[in-house]
């Protein structure tokens, strides 16, 4: 569940939004210049926007993403994850989702292949 954006104006006069959502990885996933993977599972993720200046529309783009590991029960002292290229997190998200269809195209063929 997404909810709906903040909106800030810091002191350099750029209007800033921040949202938050969940998001789940089914596979474990490695970011650029960490070494160890990030294990599977459900992270809070808030990503900061700026306003685009001289557009005829409201447009805005990325320009921080930080990600933090649910646990049930809750653990304060989970790292938190600061994304320094606030891509990266559509690039893990798209490979994850590939590695997951693959599986579950693997495992259909081997249940089809297994019927008589």
């Amino acid at each position: 569940m997404t909810k709906a954006p903040q909106f800030s104006l810091p002191l350099s006069g750029d209007i800033r939004r921040t949202s938050v959502s969940h998001v789940t990885f089914a596979q474990p996933f490695l970011l650029e210049g960490v070494a160890d993977p990030f294990p599977a599972g459900t992270y809070r993720v808030e990503i900061d926007e700026e306003l685009l200046q001289g557009v005829s529309f409201p447009a805005y783009r990325r320009v921080g993403v930080v990600m933090q590991k649910m646990t049930d029960p809750p653990q304060p002292d989970m790292p938190v994850i600061s994304l320094s290229d606030p891509r990266q997190l559509d690039r893990v998200l798209m490979i994850d989702r590939a590695e997951n269809a693959l599986d579950r195209a693997g495992k259909m063929s081997a249940a089809d292949q297994a019927e008589p």
